[in-house]
């Protein structure tokens, strides 16, 4: 991967999360992967986001990488509604989480319907 890419992942993550301390925060370690596991879990959403023909995947096929918000949704009355939810592996398990906030992400129902989900886009650049 290029340095271009991490470069604008760092200004995107760096604008969305008010980072100050660039240098502690985008430290990359001896595997070439950021240090704090985090911001690596988003790196790879976010490349994965910016492809372009991004279509929702089975969740019986392919999980989505863990505590990362994704699109998910599923079928009712012949259509599809989604929203915003994340996956989030405990011990004994993983289950689906909605999101409430860029940060916030509450248990507070059973979402084992969801059928399908897809990773987010990268959000729209501020025009000046």
């Amino acid at each position: 991967m290029s340095d271009l890419e991490r470069e604008r992942f760092e200004a995107w993550y760096s604008t969305k999360y008010e980072v100050t301390d660039k240098k502690f925060c985008f430290h990359i370690g001896e595997n070439g992967e950021y240090r704090n596991q985090l911001i690596e879990k988003q790196f790879v959403a976010w490349q994965s986001a910016k492809q372009d023909g991004i279509e929702w995947v089975k969740v019986i096929d392919k999980l989505p990488p863990f505590d990362i918000p994704v699109f998910a949704g599923y079928f009712r009355d012949g259509n599809f509604h989604y929203g915003q939810y994340v996956a989030v592996n405990y011990t004994d398990g993983w289950v689906w989480s909605r999101v409430y906030s860029d940060d916030e992400w509450f248990e507070d129902d059973d979402y084992s319907y969801l059928t399908h989900w897809q990773p987010m886009p990268q959000p729209p650049r501020e025009q000046s």
